[in-house]
Order: C-alpha cells, then structure tokens, then sequence
C-alpha cells in the first residue's frame, strides 16, 4: 500500500477514532499550519524558539542512503554523544524524544539510536565521495557518527555541527531506531529553510554558497507536505550555536 493509499484508508476509517483524536481533516489542516510555522522559522535571532508540531505519529521510512555504515562493527566507535571529532562547523546540539506512535506515544526507553550526516562541505565519513573541493578520501575517518541509549525520559542527545550540503540535496541528518538489537526505524530529519539561509552565508560555510534546494523540491522531503511537517527540526539560537529537536515516532 503506498503513502497516499495509507492515508485515504486513515481518512475513511476516522469515525471510527475516539474523542480526543484529531479527525483526518483537521490533522491535515494542523499538519499545514504546522509546517508552514516551520518552514517560516529559523531567523538567526538570539534564541529564537520555533513552533514545533507535536501531532502523535510515526516517522516517516526513508531511504538509509546516503552513505550508511556498519552498525555492529563500529558499535563501539560511534557510542559516544559528541560526534565532531576534528569536524570544524557551526555548534549543534541534537535532541531526540523517541516515543512510540502504536501507544499514544508513550516514550520509548532503552533503544539505540544512530545518527550521521555530512560535513559543512558536504563530505561523509567512512567513504571516500566527490564534491565541490574535489574527491575525499574518508574511508578511515569516523566524524559526525554517533549512537545513543535513550534514557528513562526516551531523550537521547548528541553534540555535533550543522550539517552543509551536497549536489542533489537540502541540509539533513540521517538515524536509525534500534530496539533489543533489532531495526526498526529508518528516517531522515530536515531543517527549517530559512536556517539553511543562514548558515550557508556564515563562514566556514559560505564558500559552498546557497543551495537552490529548499525542502519542498528536495528528493526526499518534497514527497509530503504531511510527512515533511513530521521531519523538520525545532530549531533555536543563531550562528553562535544552535539547538535542534525532534519527536521520532516508532510503532513497537
């Protein structure tokens, strides 16, 4: 069944859902008005805050590509909450609330949690990859790759730069939801366009320039408007720092 079908199922199923949840209609219209809070956020105003949606719901599935990496193999190497190692970049702070979507999202405690993204250039680590300051090696590298264990709260939290971009694609961070071992998330997180602006014009980033690809034409976010309202980051600080969250709903 594919997304759109899913959701026209949900829609005509709704009458069937208990007072206190939202119906279809006024889920898409809350979705909306969320995302385009989002989507007009992220001015590099001291701490500015950031509408959040907080609609119960499952992540998004998303491809685990761009450059994934052995999970098992390196477990050891990537448990750890500071993933910059000699990464240089404007300072991110992350934070994930795992919660499960099968369960009123009751928060989900004791899972592992794996992120990675790009560097400011837009190069990853663990491959060896083509950008715009040419060809880099970094097979032998670990940067910006992390695991967590969500605590009692289902937060995990991890320090890191903000990511730049690369030919083909938005600003995004990659993770994976692992629980008792087993696999079963994988998602993609995008930021807010107008702090992508912003960034790609500070230094240390702004040699790249802008990216002409907003989140509404990226490949992977430009599927949902719905899904997207899902996906994006709640950002707050400006250029000095930057603090990120999330809600990653699972169905366990």
């Amino acid at each position: 069944m594919n997304r759109k079908d899913f959701l026209k199922k949900i829609c005509l199923t709704s009458a069937l859902i208990p007072i206190g949840f939202e119906s279809c209609t006024e889920k898409k219209k809350n979705d909306h008005e969320s995302l385009l809070l989002l989507l007009a956020s992220g001015s590099d105003s001291s701490s500015t805050g950031q509408a959040c949606t907080t609609t119960c719901a499952k992540s998004p599935e998303e491809t685990v590509g761009p450059y994934p990496s052995n999970y098992q193999t390196l477990y050891n190497t990537y448990f750890r909450s500071d993933i910059r190692e000699d990464r240089s970049g404007i300072p991110l702070t992350f934070n994930i609330t795992l919660v499960n979507s099968n369960n009123n999202c009751t928060v989900v405690k004791d899972a592992n949690i794996y992120i990675w993204h790009c560097d400011r250039d837009g190069y990853y680590s663990q491959y060896s990859q083509p950008g715009y300051l040419g060809t880099k090696d970094y097979t032998a590298s670990t940067f910006l790759r992390g695991i967590q264990t969500t605590d009692a709260s289902g937060k995990v939290s991890f320090s890191t730069i903000f990511p730049g971009w690369y030919t083909g694609r938005v600003c995004h961070i990659h993770a994976r939801v692992y629980v008792s071992g087993n696999l079963v998330a994988t998602t993609q997180f995008a930021f807010p366009d107008a702090t992508n602006t912003t960034v790609n014009n500070f230094t240390g980033y702004s040699s790249h320039g802008q990216n002409s690809i907003t989140n509404t034409s990226d490949g992977i976010f430009s599927g949902s408007s719905t899904d997207l309202a899902k996906q994006l980051i709640c950002i707050s600080g400006n250029t000095s720092g930057y603090t990120g969250s999330v809600q990653l709903g699972i169905s366990v």
